[in-house]
């Protein structure tokens, strides 16, 4: 029936799809990786964006499943562009969705969002009456522990792309202005290398 759908098939039908994510975009992954592996503050947004991916899971199996996958979602997201070039391009805008979605996750605004510890307390109106299988006090008790740190790691995220977006504009612009001056150096060195004009 429904709720038996929603304490199974939901969660199964989830988890499928974002293996098949995973399988389709692996060498894009691969490449977030091997990028984010050599820059520090990249890789701190690379590491947070995967355990943020990972936890949300969990909330699959839950009335909060909606935050998890929206979590799951945006994560997903920010560990494809965990590159120093599309963390200049796009970090600025990741921050302002994750600050966001931050915010939506700690209940605010209340008129928008019940928050995502509440939503994991949802649990008996949600499954009805799968709720005896779904409910139970251990599981309950772990939801909210992982909502707690879903909401630290989304908050990490979030300093981690400030960190990576102001780190990568600054080198951005260092590089820039270094190749701009050895181009003008080696415009200078050709113009005093030509020879001087003869007279007649």
């Amino acid at each position: 029936d429904q709720d038996k759908m929603k304490g199974i098939g939901l969660p199964i039908i989830f988890i499928a799809f974002f293996l098949i994510a995973i399988a389709l975009n692996y060498k894009q992954l691969l490449n977030a990786w091997q990028s984010a592996s050599g820059t520090s503050d990249v890789a701190w947004v690379f590491r947070a964006s995967c355990l943020c991916a990972l936890f949300s899971i969990f909330f699959y199996i839950s009335s909060a499943w909606a935050y998890g996958l929206v979590s799951t979602i945006l994560a997903y997201f920010l560990v494809c562009i965990s590159t120093p070039q599309m963390m200049q391009l796009y970090g600025k805008h990741a921050a302002v969705i994750f600050s966001i979605w931050f915010l939506i996750l700690l209940g605010i605004p209340s008129q928008l969002s019940t928050g995502l510890i509440n939503a994991t307390t949802n649990c008996q109106t949600f499954y009805g009456s799968y709720a005896d299988k779904m409910c139970v006090d251990g599981w309950q008790t772990f939801l909210l522990i992982i909502a707690t740190v879903q909401i630290s790691l989304t908050f990490l995220c979030v300093l981690c792309i400030l960190a990576a977006s102001a780190g990568t504009s600054v080198v951005g612009n260092v590089q820039g202005e270094i190749s701009r001056i050895k181009g003008d150096y080696q415009q200078s060195l050709t113009k005093n290398a030509q020879p001087a004009p003869t007279a007649a």
